[in-house]
């Protein structure tokens, strides 16, 4: 494609959107005649459970989003995902796990076996961590 100044472009990307009992089931970047699609699933409270990212040509999963969800106070929050990248002979998979606080702030992530602590700072309100100087 000829753009401005005949500049060469790439053909534009359009997308087609494929819903079921109203919630995105997949998607598929349009690129001229390749079609690359995700997919999505949900649990039973319509909650994001996968993703699927395919080739070009549909007939290989590069990536793969597995999550799962906490209970009681975090059954709205994603508390463990599995990741899996197909993008060399090996597929690579990587674990990891979320926790939170009781106002839903992430305090913690592990990440292939790697811990995280994250701490929110209190804001504009003067106070100090505890033990901070």
């Amino acid at each position: 494609m000829i753009g401005p100044a005949g500049a060469i472009c790439p053909p534009p990307v359009l997308r087609e959107y494929y819903y079921t009992d109203g919630l995105l089931s997949c998607l598929e970047d349009v690129r001229g005649s390749e079609r690359p699609k995700q997919e999505f699933t949900y649990d039973d409270l319509n909650r994001l459970t996968g993703v699927k990212y395919y080739d070009l040509d549909n007939s290989v999963v590069l990536e793969e989003y597995a999550l799962t969800y906490g209970e009681n106070k975090d059954a709205n929050r994603i508390t463990g995902e599995t990741v899996t990248m197909r993008y060399g002979e090996t597929p690579v998979t990587v674990e990891k796990e979320y926790t939170y606080d009781d106002l839903g702030r992430l305090t913690q992530d592990i990440i292939g076996g790697v811990t995280t602590t994250i701490r929110t700072m209190p804001r504009a309100t003067g106070r100090r961590w505890p033990g901070a100087v």
